[in-house]
């Protein structure tokens, strides 16, 4: 039996996220997607850059302190990029300001970054403008310190020529002028004449927003839209909004014409203008853009996704159901296409939106309730469809797990798996996309859950909190053929029921006892059973095998068809988890001590029992804070896996996730992190040689992983991870 509370695989050396379920944003799941503020496309897809107050870090293979201010899609997951390393205390990174970074897009194979920021990674001339070269590391035109003297808001590349807008005055330690725009190749600043005197540079206001072509710039400040022409060179004031400043301002360029989303606006130089305007740079007016007079467009953003111009902002006006995301479409605004999968948008407002390849995405303060499509904060579309975060489920906890039909099945106390509504149980393809299977529900109070999951005679059957299946009434337990859910057995109680597949048996330990299920009928098992808390059951040496607690001590005892015999001795505290390997029998939990009046060794929370006595396997499993425990066990031929809550095991740094072979401890890469410490994990599963895990963490080795993941065991591990 397996079991999980609370996702990635490794193949080759990488983990990957183990619920993918389509070739869009993926992460990614919740716990890394919340912290997104910016996406830029690259040729490797989409860069993002996390706006909070603290970046997603962790502890790297080596033990040291990193953090990660940047995160690169890469075929069907996410990975993290632009190390920052340094010793010394916890303060990661050593950023101000309330949002870091406000700016983020790629430059050639680098990416770029602009924002509040100063000492990024504790190096004193990083400061508000960095760039991150896999080869280079963080670097400034004109080298570390000469970058930018305040905060830079935007970006944007044309052709190999990068343009910045912000609050900075100064570039290269202030001895170049700047006013709040400048541009570089990569080595160099080159000044943006505000004449064709070349007498000053840049422009009097705080530029928000910066958009380039071939052969002009357009900056957007708190009401001027300002353009720069690079054959004379020269700024021009086209006039100013009456909009709402205090909102994000957005330009888009079609030719020779501008189109600014300006909140509020009405008028634009003087000319009648609405929320939407375009500017034309041919006969120099403005004019108002689909009749946009009144709309509020909130967050002011505009973008071309695979043709059409989207806007964001309340367009029920036009379309009753075009609400908080509209694209102009022959002439006249509605509703984005397939509205009804990203749901009433003017809930939580989109506050970017980008092309990227052949997907358009955009990323919101949160997902719609009323989305057809489950996602959490980016979502993208491919002419076709728009396909949300698709990973572990996104609602409280996986608590069980097992394979049935060649597929991985999840159960838990969750709603949504990836992007489908399926309550309490799921399915994952072998193309790591999430099925719905669910026909299972709780009406009582509080939520319902699939606490155990196990195969018998061809179905799969679920132990929970719940009430029906398939619409008739079950009590907490139900069997699954591959198409529908049904009843097990009248009256048959399960609630929570453990369960293992003995003697052509499926036993079912619940609050009624211990009962044997040969399909047909249900019976109890002769003689006395342990008493107590049952955590686990396994078959060893053709015995059932039971683990339990009672009194302050754990022990097995084994039943044989007739009667039940306890056997090794007790341990000193709690077993947990117990896997049998021919004549050897791996037991982990949280105790001290095993084997008391038989062989005592002083066994820290796993030992193995050979047939006849009870063997250390090395120190055992340790962890620094007050919390330690072996939740589970998998083995994958002489090779044994162990998870749980430790940093240590046999004496090396193992974060929760370790392996036993040739009479040796090894740590799997950097392990399950959350945070600065080390994540738990709560049950493994293995399968046509990879191990998937689950539990609570948000990385798996170097990769951001959210409660569940995967590792390829035919690979050879090392402690450079990446994905894939």
């Amino acid at each position: 039996m397996k079991k999980i509370t609370a996702g990635l695989v490794l193949l080759g050396c990488s983990w990957i996220p183990a619920a993918i379920g389509n070739q869009y944003l993926n992460h990614f799941g919740s716990a890394y997607v919340k912290n997104i503020g910016q996406f830029s496309g690259n040729t490797e897809g989409f860069v993002a850059a996390q706006a909070g107050s603290l970046p997603i870090s962790y502890i790297n293979g080596d033990g040291a302190l990193e953090c990660h201010l940047l995160l690169r899609k890469e075929g069907r997951s996410w990975r993290t990029t632009g190390d920052i390393n340094f010793s010394g205390a916890s303060a990661c990174p050593l950023l101000s300001g309330v949002v870091p970074i406000r700016a983020v897009e790629a430059f050639g194979e680098d990416i770029c970054i602009g924002g509040d920021f100063t000492h990024l990674g504790g190096v004193s001339g990083l400061s508000y403008f960095a760039c991150y070269s896999e080869t280079l590391g963080w670097y400034q035109p004109n080298g570390i310190g000469n970058g930018p003297d305040n905060s830079v808001y935007a970006i944007d590349v044309n052709v190999g020529t990068m343009f910045l807008g912000g609050a900075f005055t100064t570039v290269n330690a202030g001895t170049m002028s700047a006013k709040h725009v400048v541009k570089t190749g990569g080595f160099a600043w080159e000044p943006l004449y505000t004449d064709a005197q070349n007498s000053d540079n840049g422009v009097s206001q705080t530029v928000v927003t910066v958009y380039s072509t071939t052969s002009f710039l357009v900056a957007l400040t708190g009401l001027d839209t300002m353009t720069w022409n690079a054959a004379v060179p020269e700024w021009v004031s086209r006039g100013s909004h009456n909009g709402n400043v205090s909102q994000t301002r957005d330009v888009v360029i079609n030719g020779s014409t501008l189109t600014v989303s300006t909140p509020g606006a009405s008028t634009a130089a003087g000319d009648f203008a609405g929320s939407v305007s375009d500017f034309s740079l041919g006969d120099q007016e403005w004019s108002e853009f689909g009749l946009t007079l009144g709309v509020d467009t909130h967050w002011g953003q505009l973008a071309y996704g695979l043709g059409p111009l989207y806007s964001t902002g309340d367009f029920t006006a036009f379309d009753p159901n075009a609400k908080g995301l509209a694209w102009y479409n022959v002439n006249t605004w509605e509703a984005a296409p397939n509205h009804e999968q990203l749901g009433d948008l003017n809930t939580a407002r989109p506050n970017d939106m980008q092309q990227g390849g052949n997907e358009f995405c955009l990323r919101n303060g949160a997902a719609p309730s009323d989305a057809a499509t489950f996602w959490v904060k980016v979502v993208c579309y491919d002419n076709n469809q728009w396909a949300g975060d698709n990973q572990a489920p996104l609602s409280n906890t996986i608590q069980t797990i097992a394979s049935y039909g060649n597929k991985i099945i999840l159960g838990g106390d969750f709603n949504v798996a990836g992007d489908v509504n399926s309550p309490l149980v799921a399915k994952l393809n072998n193309s790591f996309k999430w099925k719905a299977i669910s026909q299972l529900a709780w009406s009582g109070s509080g939520q319902g859950h699939v606490r155990h999951l196990q195969t018998y005679a061809g179905d799969l059957y679920a132990s929970g909190l719940f009430d029906s299946a398939n619409g008739a009434a079950v009590l907490g337990i139900a069997k699954y053929d591959g198409t529908d859910w049904s009843e097990v057995a009248p009256g048959l109680v399960g609630d929570n029921a453990l369960m293992t597949d003995w003697n052509n048996l499926l036993i079912i330990k619940s609050a009624s006892g211990f009962m044997a299920w040969d399909g047909n009928a249900i019976s109890s098992l002769s003689g006395t059973p342990p008493t107590g808390f049952i955590a686990d059951m396994t078959t060893y040496q053709g015995d059932l095998v039971v683990a339990s607690f009672n009194a302050g001590a754990g022990r097995l005892d084994r039943y044989d068809g007739i009667s039940w015999q306890p056997f090794s001795g007790t341990v000193s505290g709690v077993i947990q988890s117990i896997e049998a390997v021919g004549d050897d029998l791996y037991v982990g939990g949280d105790f001290t001590g095993a084997c008391n009046t038989v062989d005592f060794i002083p066994a820290e929370n796993i030992y193995l029992w050979n047939g006849s006595t009870c063997e250390m396997l090395g120190s055992g499993v340790t962890n620094s804070s007050s919390v330690v425990a072996v939740n589970d066990i998998a083995v994958y031929g002489s090779r044994v896996f162990i998870t749980g809550r430790f940093d240590a095991t046999g004496g090396i740094s193992a974060n929760s996730l370790a392996e036993w072979s040739g009479g040796s401890w090894k740590a799997i890469g950097a392990g399950l992190l959350d945070g600065f410490n080390a994540g738990t994990g709560h049950a493994l599963w293995v399968k046509d040689h990879v191990l998937y895990v689950a539990g609570v963490f948000e990385q798996a080795g170097d990769v951001l992983a959210h409660h569940f993941a995967a590792v390829d065991l035919d690979a050879v591990f090392s402690d450079g991870f990446e994905s894939l």
